[in-house]
């Protein structure tokens, strides 16, 4: 089952902080026939022994819940190099790390269905079973800044929602809460993400202290997964959002321009002056409009995740009056209408060119580019079999970012 966290209200220029803390307990040794459960045991006996708290009933937690409630009542050391996790739902950044050594009631009862059957009395704290040790990470989660948003109203965007869940030593562990039980999902249905917790929280997590522990992010079947130990991300999808702003400012307003693809004279001679309704005025086509700002995205609302070592320029236009006059017909080619020029290769539009956004794959470290808007296609009447080419005048606007 999956866990839907809260969503928040639209965000403004505040940013909203979400605190996520890890801990973990490893998987049986070689030998143990239960990697789940274990048997609870009694506390050291003897006049001078001080009281133990009880033996876990299980070795494998990952859990996610509130600082608060989870009573982790352990320092954590910040992290001068602190681990990035960036997707298009949210942020997570790894803030801060401890080594309990008791594991909290909180996420026995999370973890195990009937955990009050499983010892013999109500406690606070369980010693982990034995082989286990317990880590734990602040985390804090924030929407993420620069993912192209869906500019153009799509009926039916790419769910961007993220899945969490825990790799130890390449083993996916599912991470529970007290909402439900399975994968944690951080939800957005549309980017931007406008749905991330309002409400702080702690994962917990099981490994022994030379276990390889990663946090893995899936959105849209693609999988990124950040080692906790080195910070380094491994994935198939770009990687652009780590280290570039992907909001790109432009400032180019074009004048409306109409192209004349045949004057009034030119149709009555070629389909005759009876046709005053298709020849009066001509056929021409109007376009035009502004660039006020560009992406750099590693994903698209359309077209999902680019590759790794490439992104998504995104160009909307807007304000285009684009459109044929009188009972003229534009069927305009996206692909040829809008191009994009880098280091001398034309590199074509990918998308239908609906609503006037272009969509461009383009390498990573790009930095400048010229964007051409050059209508392209055929002007023709329904009905009548009349058609003549299109190509307008181009219009160009100049797009510049820094590495």
């Amino acid at each position: 089952m999956t866990m839907h966290l809260p969503a928040a209200r639209r965000l403004s220029a505040a940013t909203l902080t979400l605190t996520v803390t890890l801990v973990l307990a490893p998987a049986c040794g070689a030998g143990d026939d239960d990697a789940s459960t274990v048997a609870p045991t009694q506390a050291t006996e003897g006049a001078d022994a001080e009281p133990q708290p009880p033996q876990a009933p299980m070795r494998d937690v990952a859990v996610l819940d509130s600082p608060t409630l989870l009573d982790l009542d352990t320092p954590f050391e910040q992290l001068a190099d602190r681990p990035v996790l960036v997707t298009p739902a949210a942020t997570i950044t790894v803030e801060a790390i401890a080594h309990p050594t008791v594991l909290p009631a909180r996420a026995v009862e999370l973890t195990v269905d009937d955990a009050a059957s499983a010892t013999e009395q109500p406690m606070r704290y369980y010693r982990p079973a034995d082989g286990q040790e317990l880590t734990a990470w602040m985390v804090s989660i924030d929407p993420t800044d620069g993912i192209a948003p869906d500019v153009d109203g799509l009926e039916e965007p790419l769910d961007a929602s993220t899945e969490l869940t825990l790799d130890v030593n390449g083993r996916l562990m599912p991470i529970t809460s007290d909402q439900e039980d399975g994968t944690v999902t951080v939800a957005c249905d549309e980017v931007p993400c406008d749905v991330v917790p309002e409400q702080q929280i702690l994962l917990a997590s099981t490994s022994t202290s030379t276990a390889d522990i990663a946090l893995s992010a899936t959105t849209a079947g693609q999988t990124q997964t950040l080692d906790l130990r080195t910070g380094q991300v491994v994935s198939d999808v770009s990687q652009v959002a780590y280290a570039r702003d992907g909001r790109i400012s432009v400032s180019t307003t074009w004048p409306q321009t109409t192209h004349v693809v045949r004057t009034e004279e030119q149709l009555e001679t070629e389909i005759g002056r009876s046709m005053s309704d298709l020849t009066h005025g001509g056929a021409t086509y109007t376009y035009g409009g502004a660039i006020r700002e560009a992406y750099l995205s590693p994903f698209d609302a359309r077209q999902g995740w680019a590759p790794a070592g490439q992104a998504w320029l995104v160009v909307p236009i807007v304000d285009d009056p684009a459109g044929s006059n009188g009972l003229w017909r534009a069927d305009i080619d996206p692909a040829a209408t809008w191009t994009l020029t880098v280091d001398d290769q034309v590199l074509t539009n990918t998308t239908d060119g609906e609503n006037s956004v272009a969509v461009f794959l383009v390498d990573d470290d790009i930095t400048d580019a010229t964007f051409t808007y050059q209508p392209t296609g055929t002007l023709s009447i329904p009905h009548h079999d009349v058609a003549y080419p299109l190509v307008a005048d181009a219009l160009t606007a100049t797009i510049s970012t820094q590495l």
